[in-house]
C-alpha cells in the first residue's frame, strides 16, 4: 500500500510541476496585442479610425476600449463600448466616451481579456497570403507604393510588402488593401514562427510522456525496491531533470499572437485548418500540366513561396520524432537497466 500511495505521490507532484508550467506559459501566449487609436482630451482627435471597428466570427462589429483593471483583475484590459456610435466622413463619432480604443488586433478579442499595447514598431519585409473564399476580385485598385502581386489564382493572391508594420496583423493589412477585406490574409514571417515553434511542441509532448513511462516502470520496480534500488534511483533523477528541461523548452517556446485561435490553445482543429489553407493556397499558384503531357510541378514559381514549402517539408516530422523518442527513450533506458541487473545476477564463473 505504501509503495503505491509513493508512486501515486511522484507522479501527481511531477504533473503538478509540470501543469504549473504550461499554464502559465498558455497563459501568457494567449494574451493579443493591440494598436490604439484615442478620442477626446486636449486638443485631441474627436472621430476614430473606421478600422477601429473589430469584425468578429458572425460578422458583428464591435468597438473596444482600453481600460486599467485592478485587484484580481490587474492589468490592462479591452471591454466592449457599450456607447452608441455613427460614422462620418472623418470616421467613428462616439455618442459619449472618450480615450483609448483598439484599432488593429493580433486576434479576436473577448471583452474583459488582458491585452499587450504595442507602441511603435519596427518595418520588415514581407509576403502576405490572402485567401478568398468566393474567389479573388477580379478588379483591384492600383496597390499602396511598396506593394505588389506576385501570383494569382482562382481563390488565392500572394502579395510582396517592401515595409510591414511589425507584429503582424491582419486589420493593418485590410486597411492597406481594401480588397482584402473578406479574405483570411496570412503572414509568411509569421508562419514561418509558427513552423519553428511545431518541434517545441513536439519536444514538450515527448518530455510529457517520458515521464509517464519512467513513472510506469518506477511502479513495477517498486514491487522489489532493494533489487530496483539503483534504477529507481535513476529514474526519479530522470524525472527530475526533465522538469527543469520542461522549463527551458517552455521558455524559449514563443508562439505568433496572429496564428493562435481566439480562446482555447488547445484547439488543435483551429491550427490545422490554418496550416491546411495556408499551404493549399500555395500550391494553386503550381503551374498546370503542358499539353504535351507533361506533370504539373506541386511548387509555385515564386522563390519565397518555394523556400516556405521546402522549409514545411523539412521541419514537420520532427514533432513527430520527438514524441516517438517520449515512449521509445524510457523504454530503452529500462531495458538497458534490466540488462545491467542480469548480467550481474548470472554466476561468476572462476
Amino acid at each position: 500500500m505504501k509503495k503505491k500511495a509513493l508512486c501515486i505521490f511522484m507522479l501527481v507532484f511531477w504533473m503538478v510541476g509540470a501543469f504549473t508550467l504550461l499554464s502559465i506559459k498558455v497563459e501568457e501566449q494567449m494574451i493579443p496585442q493591440v494598436t490604439l487609436a484615442s478620442i477626446g482630451g486636449f486638443g485631441g482627435r474627436d472621430t476614430l479610425p473606421v478600422d477601429c471597428l473589430q469584425i468578429d466570427e458572425d460578422g458583428i462589429s464591435r468597438l473596444y476600449c482600453i481600460y486599467e483593471g485592478t485587484g484580481w483583475e490587474a492589468g490592462t484590459r479591452v471591454r466592449e463600448e457599450t456607447g452608441g456610435y455613427i460614422l462620418t466622413e472623418k470616421g467613428l463619432k462616439l455618442d459619449m466616451g472618450w480615450g483609448d480604443y483598439v484599432q488593429y488586433t493580433s486576434k479576436p478579442l473577448r471583452s474583459g481579456e488582458i491585452v499587450e499595447v504595442v507602441r511603435g514598431g519596427k518595418r520588415e519585409s514581407d509576403y502576405w497570403l490572402a485567401v478568398f473564399p468566393d474567389g479573388v476580385p477580379e478588379h483591384m485598385e492600383k496597390l499602396p507604393s511598396g506593394t505588389g502581386v506576385l501570383e494569382r489564382s482562382g481563390n488565392a493572391l500572394l502579395l510582396f510588402a517592401e515595409s510591414a508594420e511589425q507584429p503582424y496583423m491582419t486589420g493593418r493589412v485590410k486597411s492597406l488593401i481594401p480588397e482584402t477585406a473578406g479574405a483570411e490574409v496570412y503572414s509568411f514571417a509569421e508562419m514561418k514562427k509558427f513552423l519553428d515553434v511545431l518541434p517545441s511542441m513536439g519536444l514538450t509532448l515527448g518530455i510529457l510522456l517520458t515521464a509517464v513511462t519512467l513513472w510506469v516502470c518506477c511502479c513495477f520496480m517498486a514491487k522489489e525496491p532493494r533489487k530496483n534500488r539503483v534504477g529507481l534511483v535513476i529514474n526519479i533523477t530522470l524525472g527530475l531533470l526533465l522538469l527543469v528541461g520542461l522549463y527551458f523548452v517552455l521558455r524559449d517556446m514563443e508562439f505568433p499572437s496572429a496564428m493562435l485561435p481566439k480562446e482555447q490553445i488547445t484547439d488543435f482543429g483551429y491550427f490545422y485548418h490554418e496550416y491546411h489553407q495556408f499551404f493549399s493556397a500555395l500550391k494553386s499558384f503550381a503551374a498546370p500540366a503542358s499539353s504535351s503531357g507533361m506533370l504539373a510541378s506541386s511548387m509555385p514559381s515564386t522563390p519565397a513561396a518555394q523556400e516556405i514549402i521546402q522549409y514545411k517539408n523539412g521541419i514537420i516530422m520532427r514533432p513527430f520524432l520527438f514524441v516517438v523518442l517520449g515512449v521509445v527513450a524510457p523504454l530503452l533506458i529500462r531495458f538497458f537497466q534490466w540488462a545491467i541487473q542480469y548480467q550481474r545476477s548470472l554466476p561468476k564463473i572462476k
